[in-house]
C-alpha cells in the first residue's frame, strides 16, 4: 500500500486515531483498504487482532471499529472509519448502511475521475486545435506573399524551425504576432511581397 494520510475527519481525535493505526501498520482502517473487504470490531475483537494499534489508542477511548473500503481504482484505495466509545457501538444494520453509502461515495468519485479525465481531453483538444489554427494560418500568409503552395510553406515553416530549434508553432505565433504589430500598407504589402509594380 502507499502514502496512509486521512483526507478528512470529523474531530481531531479521528485524525490521531488514524495517525495511531498508520504508525503501528495495523488496524480496522489499514485492514479495510488492503483487503477491500469491510471491517466491523467489537473493543475485545480489536484488542487481539491489532496489538500494537490497541494500545497506542487506549487513551482516546474507542471501543468499536467499523471500516469500509472506499476505491477509485487501483491507485487511489482507502477506506471509511466510524468509532465508537461503547463496546458494541456498531451492528449489521450499521454495517449495511455504511456499505451504502460508501457505494455512492465511490460513485461520485468515479465520476468526478471521469470528468477530470474528459477535461484533459478537452483541453488537449482545444490546444491542438489553436496550436492548428495558427499554422493554417501563418502558411496561408506565407502562400500569398511568396506565391508558394501550402505544402512549400509548410516546408519552410518546418525547415526555419530546424535552423533555429523553435518549434513550428512558437514560429507561428511569433510570425503572426510580428504581422499584427505591423502598420500595413498598401504600398508597403506590394514592396513586402515582391510585387511591387
Amino acid at each position: 500500500m502507499g502514502i496512509l494520510c486521512t483526507a478528512a475527519a470529523t474531530d481531531p481525535v479521528v485524525t490521531r486515531i488514524d495517525d495511531v493505526q498508520y504508525a503501528s501498520g495495523e488496524g480496522p482502517c489499514p485492514q479495510a483498504a488492503t483487503t477491500r473487504h469491510i471491517v466491523r470490531v467489537t473493543g475485545a475483537q480489536a484488542r487481539a487482532l491489532y496489538p500494537r494499534f490497541w494500545a497506542g489508542q487506549a487513551d482516546f477511548g474507542m471501543r468499536s471499529f467499523l471500516s469500509a473500503p472506499l476505491t477509485v481504482d487501483d491507485t487511489h484505495v482507502g477506506a471509511l472509519n466510524l468509532y465508537s466509545r461503547g463496546d458494541h457501538g456498531f451492528d449489521r444494520l450499521d454495517e449495511a448502511a455504511l456499505r451504502i453509502y460508501v457505494i455512492a461515495a465511490e460513485s461520485t468519485l468515479h465520476a468526478a475521475t471521469r470528468v477530470a479525465t474528459l477535461q484533459g481531453t478537452v483541453d488537449g483538444y482545444v490546444k491542438a486545435m489553436q496550436t492548428r489554427a495558427a499554422i493554417e494560418q501563418c502558411k496561408g500568409i506565407l502562400q500569398l506573399l511568396l506565391g508558394v503552395s501550402e505544402e512549400k510553406a509548410f516546408d519552410l515553416l518546418t525547415w526555419q524551425s530546424q535552423n533555429t530549434n523553435v518549434p513550428v508553432r512558437q514560429l507561428c505565433e511569433q510570425l503572426l504576432h510580428d504581422i499584427a504589430e505591423q502598420e500595413w500598407t498598401d504600398e508597403s504589402t506590394r514592396t513586402d511581397s515582391g510585387r511591387s509594380s
